[in-house]
């Protein structure tokens, strides 16, 4: 699951010397609370439009300081807080290209307290003297080169319920309608009967998606199991026809364990013109398994 910007602005900072990049984080997942969520991942790109060659006895790289703002709301502060530096980079001067900083606790504390500022101070004293622009969004009207922020969550696992030996009933219907494989030790012919498995995919090692910027990674899950008589029936068709195995065994296939449904994924990639854009792609993601 990821946390994507919903947008952005960039400002100059009034108090302190640099410029604010100020992110609107929005969690698209129902029924899940910030105190349900586990930041695993969280980077912020800036890009930097590098300056000409830098003259004799001129240095070639430069350095940008970037700093989480206070997370407390501006009608709290009772004192001035200094800003906590998150990454210092040393970048060269020449070349124009994406710089990443990683902002995951700073993500973190922004999730937990969502009315607070969402934003990075980026300081940078020698970029106006080596002719170098780091684009916060208020020096440039190109929405290409807008900040961006992705955040790959998950549902956190820590509140857990004491169960007994013997499952639930709720819980095994749960199992059944989703057709997820148990988490337990596995034994006869159970082992073997349709069920959703893990199939994590990650585009730079597959060939020609080297254009795809987000997800790096995410589970598209797979279906894979026996389909015996009655079990987990994706439709009416798919019980006659496991029934009707038991009578004609040769004469009549098994079901086949496949996709029941599925769901898409939004995928942040540069398009034909050199632009990052965000397309959705459907049917991607197995959500469910049965026997069809």
């Amino acid at each position: 699951m990821y946390v994507n910007m919903d947008s952005c602005r960039g400002r100059r900072s009034a108090g302190v010397e640099g410029q604010i990049v100020h992110f609107h984080v929005a969690v698209p997942v129902r029924r899940v609370y910030a105190h349900d969520l586990d930041v695993k991942k969280a980077s912020c790109r800036l890009w930097k439009t590098g300056g000409p060659a830098p003259q004799e006895h001129g240095h070639d790289t430069i350095n940008i300081s970037v700093y989480k703002m206070d997370a407390s709301s501006r009608r709290r502060r009772r004192r001035k807080q200094e800003p906590v530096l998150i990454q210092s980079l040393n970048v060269s001067v020449l070349g124009d290209e994406w710089l990443t900083v990683d902002v995951t606790e700073a993500v973190r504390e922004w999730i937990k307290s969502p009315r607070g500022e969402a934003g990075v101070l980026v300081q940078c004293p020698e970029c106006a003297a080596a002719g170098v622009v780091i684009h916060t969004g208020a020096n440039t009207s190109n929405t290409t080169y807008v900040p961006t922020l992705d955040v790959q969550t998950q549902v956190s696992a820590g509140r857990r319920v004491k169960r007994s030996k013997e499952l639930t009933r709720a819980t095994k219907a749960k199992w059944r309608r989703h057709g997820d494989c148990r988490n337990t030790k596995r034994n006869g012919n159970r082992r073997s009967k349709c069920c959703r498995r893990s199939m994590k995919v990650r585009f730079k090692d597959l060939p020609n998606f080297d254009f795809i910027e987000s997800p790096e990674e995410f589970d598209a899950y797979y279906c894979s199991g026996r389909c015996p008589a009655r079990y987990n029936p994706a439709n009416e068709h798919a019980l006659l026809q496991s029934l009707l195995k038991l009578q004609h065994r040769d004469e009549i296939p098994r079901p086949c364990c496949a996709p029941t449904a599925l769901q898409g994924l939004h995928i942040l990639h540069v398009n034909e013109h050199g632009k990052l854009t965000t397309t959705y792609w459907s049917d991607v993601i197995v959500t469910e398994c049965g026997c069809a």
